[in-house]
């Protein structure tokens, strides 16, 4: 059996040793898969992480969503991150990640605010991780961050949203990847070379 430590130790080695240039192109050539994609221009919120180290490189993404609203996560605590509203102001969080300076209203209030509206908003999340498999398993980085903030969205019966992980083809792996039941799988793996739904 993989162990799953060991596979995202060995796939993020490879990651870290990409040159600077080559994961900037990788990440546009990325980046611009999502953006043309259907649930992008449908979304009326989408969250996305800031990058660091060579993970794919979001800043193209926050761009192209300017005209949506865009949630940035930040950690609270060992065990809980909450999404607030992009200003494109940020702090050094946990990890050494940039987070919004902006924390007045978390994306689960506002959601529960809108609440009596009779459409439901388009949620559309781009979530980072380590590796994946052919049928769209996902190794985080360990913390369950995403899993128990997704297990919160999932509850709220006025939004449908689409978990987009984007990934360098390296990070795709043959086979199935060791999994539970508590590790939540993205909707769509996008790498470089192809969407995967």
């Amino acid at each position: 059996m993989i162990d799953k430590k060991e596979i995202r130790k060995e796939v993020l080695a490879k990651r870290d040793e990409l040159k600077a240039d080559v994961a900037l192109s990788l990440s546009k050539a990325i980046c611009e898969k999502i953006i043309g994609m259907r649930e992008f221009s449908d979304s009326d919120i989408v969250l996305i992480y800031k990058s660091i180290r060579n993970e794919i490189n979001t800043d193209m993404l926050l761009t192209a969503a300017k005209d949506k609203a865009v949630y940035i996560p930040k950690v609270l605590s060992s065990d809980e991150m909450e999404f607030y509203e992009d200003d494109g102001e940020y702090l050094d969080g946990a990890f050494g990640i940039k987070e919004p300076k902006n924390t007045e209203r978390g994306l689960i209030s506002v959601i529960d605010e809108s609440g009596t509206n009779d459409k439901k908003m388009n949620l559309l999340m781009i979530m980072p991780g380590a590796v994946y498999d052919n049928e769209k398993h996902r190794i985080g980085y360990g913390g369950g961050f995403y899993d128990r903030y997704i297990e919160k969205l999932r509850k709220k019966k006025d939004i449908n949203l689409c978990l987009v992980a984007p990934a360098y083809s390296f990070q795709l792996m043959d086979g199935i990847i060791p999994y539970t039941e508590l590790d939540i799988s993205p909707d769509i793996i996008v790498t470089e070379e192809y969407i995967y739904k």
